[in-house]
């Protein structure tokens, strides 16, 4: 049974997002992956088909997903909606994107949130302390 699954969000460096995707799912852990719509439409189409057959490494609609835009909030919440619907019983879920590198082994993750099964990890700051926000939040 999977403890963790993982909501990847790409828009570019597909070769790179290959590799982590893959490094996910070598761990046992699902993979939904977003894919910018407003990336390539080539090259994304190249890397959704290395993956046409993997059982768990699926794909959410695209949306266009601007830094700091409601659209990566769509599209983290289509992932994760499809993330449960084929996983109901992970314990936790990591969003990610193609930027993101481990520092340590996924199974070291996995087996530390094994450990504290019953605890959230939300990173969360006062939207005042922050300086990329755009919007209007600032004000």
């Amino acid at each position: 049974m999977a403890q963790l699954g993982i909501i990847l969000l790409i828009h570019s460096s597909f070769e790179r997002a290959a590799q982590t995707a893959r490094l996910w799912r070598d761990a046992g852990c699902p993979v939904v992956v977003h894919i910018d719509k407003a990336a390539p439409s080539r090259p994304a189409k190249a890397f959704q088909d290395q993956f046409q057959s993997d059982r768990l490494i699926s794909f959410a609609p695209r949306y266009k997903t601007a830094w700091g835009g409601w659209g990566l909030v769509k599209a983290s919440q289509a992932a994760a909606a499809l993330l449960l619907r084929r996983s109901p019983e992970l314990g936790h879920i990591l969003l990610t994107s193609q930027s993101c590198l481990m520092l340590r082994p996924p199974e070291e993750l996995i087996a530390f949130l094994k450990k504290n099964a019953r605890t959230d990890f939300i990173e969360s700051v006062w939207i005042d302390k922050i300086p990329w926000q755009s919007g209007g939040f600032e004000q």
